[in-house]
């Protein structure tokens, strides 16, 4: 009997931590989601506006996205192993573990969007973006369609690239590579604040190049 119950408990959820993977691959990572972030922003841009720009910073990343792997990870997890906040069981069916991992993240997104959509406003005196002329927008920093669309790529990108590019990032673990990262997520951080601080100076978008189609 005593088999028969242990073999129908579940397994919990992960409780991760970020010894998980070595400081190397850390830094890599969230220095090639910044760098994703801002490949998507300005294409994005092209597409629908017919331009590009710097997204208000100096050099092709947007640190942003580089936290918001961190903090998706460390909160849910990932869609195929769930952890913390995400309490949906890793026994589940994966399609469950997907939608679980897909809805929390849609929330997550709702939030951290308003929350930055309020504090750049407050502090630089602009609107980073406005989605008022979108159906179902949540205030003017967030919307239905656009909390969705970041969630499935987050989703899928947590599920297929991240956990291979972190596995590829620790094997790299050499002292060049993991002080080549480390100096990157320096200068991300740098770039950051010195933009944000135009920002809030100036009151007015930071742009230092556009291109147009």
């Amino acid at each position: 009997m005593q088999q028969n119950n242990n073999a129908n408990q579940t397994s919990p959820p992960d409780i991760r931590s970020l010894k998980d993977y070595s400081l190397a691959a850390w830094c890599w990572m969230m220095v090639a989601s910044s760098f994703v972030g801002f490949a998507i922003e300005d294409v994005w841009l092209l597409f629908t506006k017919g331009y590009a720009n710097n997204r208000n910073m100096y050099l092709p990343f947007l640190l942003g996205y580089g936290l918001a792997v961190l903090g998706v990870w460390l909160f849910f997890g990932e869609p195929t192993r769930p952890a913390r906040l995400n309490r949906v069981s890793p026994d589940a069916k994966l399609w469950k573990r997907i939608l679980s991992y897909l809805l929390l993240v849609f929330v997550f997104v709702c939030i951290a969007e308003i929350i930055l959509g309020y504090s750049v406003n407050k502090s630089c005196e602009i609107d980073y973006w406005n989605y008022e002329n979108l159906p179902l927008h949540i205030t003017k920093y967030t919307s239905v369609f656009t909390s969705l669309g970041f969630a499935s790529a987050i989703t899928v990108y947590m599920t297929f690239i991240f956990p291979r590019a972190m596995k590829l990032f620790s094997r790299l673990n050499t002292p060049v590579f993991r002080t080549v990262g480390i100096i990157l997520v320096i200068l991300l951080v740098v770039d950051y604040l010195l933009s944000f601080g135009y920002m809030v100076r100036f009151k007015d978008y930071h742009l230092v190049w556009k291109i147009s189609l």
